[in-house]
């Protein structure tokens, strides 16, 4: 997925500049999203425009789309201006934690695929480091803005790596978001742990709806992975 555009159903997604390019989880994470009856959706960190989007294909909204760094917003400008949605998708350049404290909107559906790599090494390459690592936004920052943003009725989706979604789940628990569908993706059908958890947030303290899928079966896709983003993909 290393090439400078990449092709969807009805959509182009350039990616000249943005230092993360398309990728699964963006896609799990868009297909995955019920927001057919959203007015408002929020995408944070958009980068090339991805999930915003899939957001706007799957939905009626009116789309704010935030990214930080400026390289990753002429992507994003470029893909929303060629896209059948351009006129419900608003791109916004800033830094999430301003733009959280001094929005005075709210939406009821937030998206984020957001930095997750917290103790690891860097890359050499600082616009990476930003996509990647938590450290430009921290996700108790994260949370604490979206709880801010988000309706009553709400919901927040996110993907994160398997192993951290426990002290996501506790971390937004304390702001008042509890997970109300999770989605624990494997990447083959013999993998004992799970690669990424996908997780619908509201606030609602409701015991959450879990299950699970697999990427691959044997040397191909799996049938519920192909059924879950038919939607977007050109060769499902």
């Amino acid at each position: 997925m290393s090439n400078n555009y990449f092709q969807f159903k009805q959509f182009t997604v350039m990616q000249n500049y943005s230092a993360m390019k398309v990728g699964t989880d963006g896609v799990l994470l868009g297909s995955w999203v019920e927001a057919q009856s959203a007015k408002n959706v929020l995408d944070i960190g958009c980068g090339t425009g991805l999930l915003a989007l899939m957001m706007a294909q799957k939905t009626l909204a009116t789309i704010d789309a935030l990214d930080i760094d400026s390289d990753a917003c002429k992507d994003a400008l470029l893909n929303f201006s060629q896209s059948p949605w351009k006129e419900r998708i608003h791109l916004i350049e800033g830094d999430f934690i301003s733009f959280s404290q001094n929005m005075g909107k709210q939406y009821d559906v937030i998206v984020s695929n957001p930095p997750f790599f917290k103790d690891s090494l860097h890359s050499p390459q600082a616009k990476k480091n930003t996509a990647r690592h938590t450290n430009s936004l921290p996700h108790e920052k994260l949370i604490e803005g979206v709880a801010r943003l988000l309706t009553d009725d709400g919901h927040f989706y996110v993907v994160i790596p398997a192993d951290i979604s426990k002290a996501f789940i506790t971390n937004s628990r304390l702001q008042g978001l509890h997970p109300q569908t999770i989605l624990q993706i494997f990447s083959k059908e013999t993998d004992l742990k799970p690669i990424r958890t996908l997780i619908c947030f509201g606030r609602n303290d409701c015991k959450a709806d879990e299950s699970s899928m697999h990427i691959y079966k044997q040397a191909s896709y799996s049938e519920e992975y192909k059924a879950l983003t038919a939607e977007f993909y050109l060769n499902f």
